[in-house]
């Protein structure tokens, strides 16, 4: 312990008085932990002479031992004045001295001083049970993964007051939920938690009691950290769709969309894949959005199209495509025929040569079979004839109609003056789709008949006279 400086008091004798104090030396108690301004004694200061008055801010403090600021002096009354504490530092039995020696100073104008000493006893309290560590000055955060066996979460400690005469602390917590707290301040998860269903923190008060109905209390936030355990899935209903071939590079098709169970963080990662395209690549996924588009020219008339016309695709969604969960759904396409194709011939002139004998109901040509349409199917590839035309048109017919069959209906006779033929025809007739934008081509026959040496000799008149010289030459003609 520190030793007091002596200190030499001068007095000044007035009247057979001299300054002093009434109550000191003396000593004062108070209890750990009080709060600044408490009182803790309360001294009288004797003038040395009614007219003497104290120096401006006595009395003072001058010293303590041990040295401290936890003690202030303020006035109560004109010679009356209280020790009381300052806060700065709060007194506590366990860390602090339990003694301190206020040394106090008066000085009044006289220049008279006079010097006494306070003892201040800090008094225990039974205070209440604390924590150690984090839970003893702030909320303590703990997280755990979903999914997490039952078991321990966080290890808490506390301790009771050294003066307490109860050594056994209880431990109490709400909300209840799904966890425990053991006698040992241990926190146990009573489940595992599903992020998806389960709340996403818990906070729980943990209130250790000391048995006398002193308490503390501390809170622990535990927080569900969410993990990707569940795989997305497709939230569109629609399987199949249909699109026109020809469609332009960039037509959108459809969108998929999927949703991942596991939350925001993973739904934004979702990607988009195609994992079984056909062997041409008709079509490509944005792999942020799920956008299916054309991604090159689709015909529908060409193998292998024109045989099968509908796409399977397997689409796949990753939610982290490098370690992720993944799904996948099947959708269709069908491609649509459209009127893209003309009725096209093998030939578009045709020379034919008959004999005047034809007879009416002869096939002249017949265009059904070396005509067709690319399109793939029923009615864009049906197409008709028409408009049978031209010089001596009249003289054929189409039988059926439409048919492209083309036959006789009049007759040849080249002999024949009245409704008889000619010797050369033109004829022209249309091929045209039976379907809107009615694609045709044209189609020119020429027909040349040819005479036939179909009579006998006919002479003029059933006898003849003639007259000859009998001198005339031979091989010379008598007439």
């Amino acid at each position: 312990m520190l030793c007091f400086c002596l200190i030499l008091l001068l007095e000044e004798i007035s009247g057979g008085r001299m300054l002093s104090f009434s109550g000191l030396p003396g000593t004062g108690k108070i209890k750990e932990n009080s709060l600044a301004g408490a009182w803790v004694y309360t001294f009288n200061v004797n003038l040395s002479s009614p007219s003497n008055t104290l120096e401006t801010g006595d009395p003072i403090i001058i010293n303590s031992n041990p040295l401290t600021k936890a003690f202030r002096i303020s006035p109560v009354s004109l010679l009356q004045y209280n020790v009381a504490t300052t806060g700065n530092p709060i007194l506590d039995y366990e860390t602090m001295p339990h003694t301190f020696e206020l040394q106090i100073l008066i000085c009044d104008k006289a220049g008279a001083q006079a010097l006494q000493i306070l003892s201040v006893v800090v008094l225990d309290e039974d205070e209440p049970p604390e924590f150690q560590g984090n839970l003893a000055t702030q909320t303590v955060m703990v997280y755990i993964l979903e999914n997490t066996p039952p078991g321990i979460v966080y290890q808490f400690h506390a301790v009771g007051s050294t003066n307490s005469t109860s050594t056994t602390l209880s431990y109490s917590w709400t909300p209840e939920g799904p966890f425990s707290v053991s006698p040992t301040g241990t926190i146990f998860s009573t489940k595992a938690f599903d992020y998806e269903n389960d709340l996403p923190s818990y906070p729980l008060k943990i209130t250790v009691n000391n048995g006398q109905g002193l308490n503390t209390t501390g809170t622990v936030i535990i927080n569900i950290i969410n993990i990707n355990d569940e795989s997305p899935y497709f939230t569109i209903a629609k399987r199949v769709f249909g699109i026109k071939e020809e469609e332009t590079i960039g037509t959108i098709v459809t969108t998929i969309t999927a949703v991942d169970p596991d939350g925001e963080l993973f739904n934004n990662s979702l990607h988009y894949s195609i994992t079984a395209p056909q062997r041409i690549p008709y079509f490509s996924i944005n792999p942020d959005n799920g956008v299916i588009q054309v991604a090159s020219r689709i015909d529908r008339d060409i193998a292998p199209l024109n045989q099968h016309a509908n796409i399977t695709l397997e689409i796949l969604a990753e939610d982290s495509p490098s370690y992720g969960q993944s799904s996948s759904i099947t959708i269709v396409i069908t491609i649509e025929d459209i009127n893209d194709h003309p009725p096209e011939c093998q030939r578009y002139v045709f020379r034919e040569q008959f004999q005047e004998t034809i007879s009416p109901g002869t096939v002249i040509v017949d265009l059904q079979n070396i005509c067709s349409d690319g399109d793939a199917v029923a009615p864009n590839n049906l197409f008709n004839f028409t408009g049978l035309s031209g010089v001596g048109s009249h003289k054929f017919a189409q039988d059926p109609p439409g048919s492209g069959r083309i036959t006789l209906v009049g007759n040849m006779d080249l002999e024949n003056k009245t409704g008889g033929a000619e010797k050369d025809y033109i004829l022209k007739i249309v091929v045209e789709d039976i379907v809107w934008p009615f694609f045709r081509n044209n189609i020119y026959i020429f027909v040349r008949v040819l005479p036939v040496n179909e009579f006998m000799p006919v002479f003029s008149s059933p006898s003849y006279v003639f007259n000859a010289s009998e001198i005339l030459a031979g091989k010379s003609h008598p007439f």
